[in-house]
């Protein structure tokens, strides 16, 4: 279990390494710019500030990019990346921010606790004592985000998993998530930073201070690691979970006024798949116009062929295909029948 989690977490990345370097090589360069740039200055807030809520968001669609990327392969986002906000990068920041309340409020549970524990106890304290408490402190505030953090991948992937599932998924695998969301990440990002953190210094010291820009660069590498011990985390948990846990949520694809087709819970089709697949299809007819490309709806056209479309639509979990005055859909859900529920 161990092995096979810490052993995917490599090879998931070295296997969509060319789709991860294309689609974060733009957000890293941005972050390198930043960087350069834009060191925070408490006297020039008007700079400071709007860097710092473009670094978040390119980090969340960093983060977001490598989750898609891990789990849904490459495909699932355009080939040099996001650059187009949607609900879910929101949802992550909503989620993001949420955990960090959590987190503050289990520190501050746990350290009224401690007080109190003091204040009963205070002849058995000593710096022996004093130290078990932190190391409990830290355990419990890890040990409660590491459980909740599946619902990051899930968000990332367009899943419905919410902060009470993810407690309740990961019931059975506290220690699992400890080691490999918590333990691994933290040696792995220190046996890295240590290293080249230290060369990025001298170079620093010896070149210029702004060669501290390639922290940038060792940051998001180290991150992809974590984000896809995470992802493979979230992959293995919800695969071994027992069907009558898995909060289900079906998908339907209607073409044109064919019979709608319904997707299973765990399908990785989404509204991005699906556009991918109609672009490939009709690209090659001359399809390139998008007359329309928001984030639940999208309309290609051939501006050669008037009265001609192809449309994709997403609504309360539905997906409709329309197609006029030009063949129709060619999917590859249609070729599996994994997919589809009978």
């Amino acid at each position: 279990m161990y092995k096979n989690i810490l052993r995917d977490t490599f090879a998931s990345v070295f296997e969509e390494k060319d789709a991860l370097f294309k689609a974060l090589i733009i957000p890293t360069l941005l972050l390198m710019f930043f960087n350069y740039f834009g060191a925070f200055d408490v006297n020039n807030l008007y700079l400071s500030i709007p860097i710092i809520v473009l670094t978040i968001i390119i980090n969340i669609t960093i983060s977001i990019t490598t989750h898609r990327i891990l789990l849904l392969k490459e495909n699932s986002i355009p080939t040099w990346g996001l650059f187009k906000l949607s609900s879910r990068e929101g949802k992550f920041f909503l989620s993001t921010f949420a955990l960090g309340l959590i987190i503050i409020l289990v520190g501050v549970l746990t350290m009224a606790g401690v007080m109190l524990f003091e204040a009963l106890f205070t002849n058995f304290l000593n710096p022996t004592i004093n130290a078990i408490i932190i190391v409990f402190i830290l355990f419990a505030i890890l040990s409660v985000m590491s459980r909740l953090s599946i619902v990051f991948p899930a968000i990332s992937v367009d899943k419905n998993i919410t902060f009470t599932d993810s407690w309740n998924y990961t019931k059975n695998y506290k220690l699992l998530c400890f080691i490999t969301i918590i333990v691994f990440p933290a040696l792995f990002a220190i046996a890295l930073s240590l290293p080249y953190g230290f060369i990025i210094d001298i170079l620093a010291d010896k070149i210029s201070s702004h060669m501290t820009a390639f922290y940038s660069i060792l940051n998001v590498f180290i991150n992809i690691f974590i984000i896809s011990a995470l992802s493979n985390t979230y992959l293995y948990i919800i695969s071994n979970l027992p069907e009558e846990e898995i909060t289900q949520t079906t998908y339907t694809v209607t073409i044109n006024d064919n019979e709608a087709i319904t997707l299973n819970a765990d399908s990785n089709i989404n509204f991005d798949v699906l556009k991918y697949q109609l672009t490939e299809q009709y690209s090659k007819l001359e399809y390139h116009t998008a007359s329309v490309d928001k984030e639940d709806s999208w309309i290609l056209k051939n501006d050669d062929i008037k009265n001609s479309y192809i449309s994709l639509e997403f609504k309360n979990n539905d997906y409709y295909i329309e197609t006029f005055n030009v063949e129709d859909p060619r999917l590859k859900i249609l070729e599996k029948d994994d997919t589809i529920i009978s």
